[in-house]
């Protein structure tokens, strides 16, 4: 088990570990990328080609794509199969919740252009690619050299630019949190009508 996870369920956490040694070459393979950018090519009706490297995360894969004549380029988001779980509803309530944020806030964030599933690639979510400098934790990371160790703040890190990272974050959590609704649980929102949002069951516990 990597060093960089929490030490909740070590048995959990060894069994995906060997699913992910199983499930990584092929989400790796040349194969797989092609199968990728032939679903952009599809989406958006335009060649699409994939921008190395692909990154993987902590539940979802990423590719990069440059698609032609479109005015940035995107990524293509796909859950770990052996990490992700109820990866469907993941897949649907990401894309609502990124809509919601999208059109009812002020909060800057990639918008999600298409989703869905396919035989060859499971559900997938397609999204503008935001150019940006560094991710959150990156900038105010003390091991930025290795980042399979766990992330540590910067003990040397300046005031001011610790500041303004927190102040960015706040104010995104402070517009959120003047948001109500009528009851617990996930969004979803309904394919034919972006523009409207209603709550999934109760989230699982």
């Amino acid at each position: 088990m990597e060093d960089t996870r929490e030490d909740f369920d070590n048995l959990a956490w060894d069994k995906n570990d060997k699913e992910w040694e199983k499930v990584q070459p092929e989400l790796r393979q040349r194969s797989a990328i092609y199968l990728v950018e032939a679903l952009a090519t599809e989406k958006f009706n335009c060649p699409s080609t994939w921008i190395t490297p692909m990154n993987i995360g902590g539940y979802n894969i990423v590719y990069r794509l440059r698609v032609r004549g479109f005015s940035s380029d995107v990524i293509v988001r796909r859950p770990i199969p052996c990490y992700a779980q109820f990866i469907e509803e993941k897949t649907l309530v990401e894309a609502a919740t990124a809509s919601y944020i999208e059109k009812q806030t002020q909060i800057p964030t990639a918008p999600v252009l298409f989703h869905g599933k396919t035989s060859e690639l499971g559900y997938y979510l397609i999204m503008k690619y935001i150019q940006h400098q560094y991710s959150m934790s990156t900038a105010l990371n003390a091991t930025n050299d290795d980042t399979d160790k766990t992330f540590v703040l910067d003990p040397n890190i300046s005031e001011d630019f610790l500041e303004d990272h927190y102040r960015k974050v706040a104010s995104c959590l402070l517009e959120l949190s003047q948001h109500t609704f009528f009851a617990l649980g996930p969004w979803l929102s309904p394919a034919k009508v972006a523009t409207l949002w209603e709550h999934a069951r109760l989230p699982v516990i």
